[in-house]
């Protein structure tokens, strides 16, 4: 998985000085569970690494960590603290509630289209339709999203 993240060739001094420059809000609870799932690609199935092992959360085991994590709730009382951050990944209507608070470089949304409230994506689409530029997923990123997801990109001026 090191290899497929980009990351192989300085694991070493990406694992003793990591760059803290990735938060995830969400649910912490659900992260939490999520962090346990093994990745990797179907060439590495005899390697799979754990997603904590590789953004490297802050726990009380932690030696190093670079991932920060956020609880949705009672997020607007520590946007300042995200200020330094080059990505941010909201995941849920209640993290990208706060989405025109933020000025990262970089932000994911992750949208449950699973649940009848589209609160999250309205935001979004709003945000696109009105200061947004959009990219081509395929020309510009590179990047075909698998079966089964919906993916847009788009770029806003800070």
């Amino acid at each position: 998985m090191h290899k497929f993240a980009g990351l192989a060739q300085n694991w070493e001094s990406h694992i003793s000085n990591p760059a803290a420059d990735l938060g995830i809000v969400s649910t912490v609870a659900w992260v939490d569970e999520e962090l346990k799932s093994f990745i990797g690609t179907e060439h590495e199935l005899n390697d799979l690494t754990s997603l904590a092992t590789v953004l490297l959360p802050k726990s009380a085991q932690s030696a190093t960590w670079y991932t920060r994590l956020y609880p949705s709730s009672g997020f607007e009382e520590r946007l300042e603290d995200t200020n330094d951050l080059k990505s941010i990944i909201l995941d849920g209507n209640g993290a990208i509630k706060h989405l025109n608070s933020l000025e990262n470089p970089i932000i994911f949304c992750i949208i449950d289209r699973s649940i009848s409230d589209d609160t999250g994506a309205e935001v979004i689409n709003q945000l696109r339709n009105t200061r947004g530029t959009p990219l081509s997923l395929a020309d510009d990123l590179l990047w075909s999203p698998p079966i089964g997801i919906e993916a847009l990109a788009f770029t806003v001026p800070l």
